[in-house]
């Protein structure tokens, strides 16, 4: 009877055991499937937002022309249309020399662009928005009416400077003529000087420069005999009261000049005096004044 007793107390706590670890194991098995479902749903959480947030980048800014070609107007103007997303910026090139913009909230724009001569020019359009950005390619045509503006332009350039060329070789040409004629006459004088030279026997309207200076001299020569008094002077000075150079009147020379006259008592007159010189010989006269 014991031995019976004995046989079942221990088979009771064989099956109490292995409750216990088969309970442990369960657990165990609960938990890392839960650590597991957890770290699935993390990572279908993390690929939401990974592909959200890609979807919100997706968004492309488009650009449409209406040409790939646009042609001017008469003035070299070109109008350049097309459409994009609306409220994106808009510009030629850079936007410093040519047009910039803004399209309408229908995504419609147009540009103006000059073209400064009859050649074709290649632009480059580009829009950019929120980041995005986008360009193509155009040609300006300038039309036909332009392009004989500008020929007309050019010809009446070319016209204009032709003229304003020949008129400086004209006006160059009689320089150079009026310079030769006052050399020529230069060399003349001096010619005529050096074959009179001081002879005052030899009379002309226009003196030699010798011939004057013994004019003048015997002039003042025969002022001072006849007026020897001190204060008494002939004004024989250009712009200081000579009125009448040395030139020749019939056989005498002819000369007219203001003069201040002093007499013994001291009293001074202002006058004008003419004077002749009659010659006798080349450096000699008959002195008169009237």
């Amino acid at each position: 009877m014991k031995k019976i007793t004995g046989i079942l107390l221990v088979s009771i706590l064989l099956l109490s055991s292995c409750g216990s670890t088969e309970k442990s194991r369960s657990n165990t098995s609960n938990s890392t499937s839960d650590t597991s479902s957890t770290a699935i749903t993390s990572t279908t959480s993390e690929t939401t937002v990974k592909t959200t947030a890609s979807s919100s980048k997706e968004t492309k800014i488009s650009l449409t022309l209406e040409s790939s070609e646009f042609t001017t107007d008469a003035e070299g103007i070109a109008i350049i249309k097309g459409t994009t997303t609306p409220k994106a910026k808009v510009k030629v090139g850079l936007g410093f020399l040519g047009d910039s913009t803004k399209a309408d909230k229908n995504g419609l724009f147009q540009l103006k662009y000059e073209l400064n001569n009859a050649e074709e020019k290649e632009l480059k359009i580009n829009v950019s928005f929120d980041g995005d950005k986008k360009s193509k390619k155009v040609i300006i045509t300038p039309s036909q009416d332009f392009i004989a503006k500008i020929e007309a332009e050019e010809s009446k350039e070319a016209e204009e400077s032709r003229k304003a060329e020949e008129s400086k070789q004209i006006e160059e040409s009689k320089e150079a003529e009026e310079s030769r004629q006052i050399e020529a006459s230069k060399e003349a004088e001096e010619s005529r000087e050096k074959e009179i030279g001081s002879d005052i026997t030899v009379l002309s309207e226009n003196p030699t420069q010798d011939q004057q200076e013994i004019l003048t001299k015997l002039a003042k020569q025969a002022f001072k005999r006849r007026f020897p008094y001190k204060g008494s002077k002939l004004h024989t000075v250009s712009g200081f009261g000579k009125i009448q150079d040395w030139t020749q009147t019939d056989d005498t020379w002819f000369f007219k000049c203001e003069a201040t006259i002093v007499n013994a008592y001291g009293a001074e007159e202002k006058t004008v005096i003419d004077i002749t010189i009659l010659p006798i010989g080349p450096e000699s006269g008959e002195v008169n004044f009237y």
